[in-house]
């Protein structure tokens, strides 16, 4: 009697699933796909051929319910207000394991549990000025380097601190690295793949020091409930929590973020 009970029980389980499964792929339209513009050879190559890193990850994570999806590239600011009026189903949010520097996520955005990829994100400073800070907010001190779509650093730290960042913004994060060589800036903020591959690109015989780990920075799937609607919205961000810890458990995750670096790639400059 309890193992035809743990039969029914499993027999249940996978009934239910796979109704919501089959729920979920009778999606009334296309996904739409807002990705960040801008980003150099991060989504799309120059022919604006969608086979960058994190397209091969969506793809991947959506392939077992065959939809179609399309891609469109827009400025950071506006991802979440198109998300909100429903221009666009899908995107990605950051998402760091600090809480002082986390992003907010606004009311009608349904934000994943799982990331599609994540790394460590960094202060880092010339090894001879001996800059080491206790805490993230201890940068507002020093003249501190970013991307230009890293400037939320600024309002979140100001939040704490109740002053403003000495911030100088770079297009690309080579130049933000020669300005450190150069004494421009004090500290620099980049993930650390991108900061280790730049360095390797630099000849230069200058130390630098990590000054401050600020966390783990990922980036997750976030849904729109205006495009989706709430119930959609929801059954996908399970399916895809599901989805994202197996492609985890089995290595695809990580082998396909490996070429992170090689799309990223520019050509050097002197």
């Amino acid at each position: 009697m309890r193992y035809l009970l743990s039969l029914y029980c499993c027999f249940m389980l996978s009934t239910a699933f796979a109704e919501n499964y089959e729920e979920i792929t009778q999606l009334d339209e296309p996904l739409v796909f807002g990705v960040r513009a801008g980003m150099p050879a991060n989504y799309f190559d120059h022919q604006a051929i969608e086979r960058s890193s994190l397209v091969m990850l969506v793809e991947e994570v959506f392939k077992p319910l065959g939809v179609n999806i399309q891609y469109e590239e827009l400025p950071r600011r506006r991802l979440i207000h198109s998300g909100l009026r429903g221009d666009i189903s899908i995107f990605t949010l950051p998402v760091l394991d600090n809480p002082i520097v986390n992003i907010q996520v606004p009311e009608g955005i349904i934000l994943g549990d799982q990331a599609l990829f994540s790394y460590p994100l960094n202060f880092y400073a010339l090894k001879r000025r001996q800059i080491s800070l206790e805490k993230p907010e201890d940068v507002v001190e020093y003249s501190l380097g970013v991307i230009k779509e890293a400037k939320f650093i600024d309002a979140a730290i100001s939040r704490v601190v109740n002053r403003e960042l000495s911030l100088v913004t770079f297009q690309r994060p080579r130049y933000i690295l020669k300005a450190l060589l150069a004494e421009r800036v004090d500290i620099i903020m980049l993930a650390e793949p991108i900061f280790q591959y730049e360095l390797s690109k630099l000849k230069t015989n200058e130390e630098i020091s990590l000054a401050y780990s600020i966390g783990r920075s990922g980036r997750h799937l976030a849904f729109s409930e205006a495009s989706l609607g709430k119930e959609k919205a929801l059954q996908l961000k399970a399916f895809t929590n599901r989805r994202l810890q197996d492609l985890k458990d089995k290595g695809v995750l990580q082998k396909i973020a490996q070429d992170y670096l090689n799309t990223y790639d520019e050509p050097s400059e002197d």
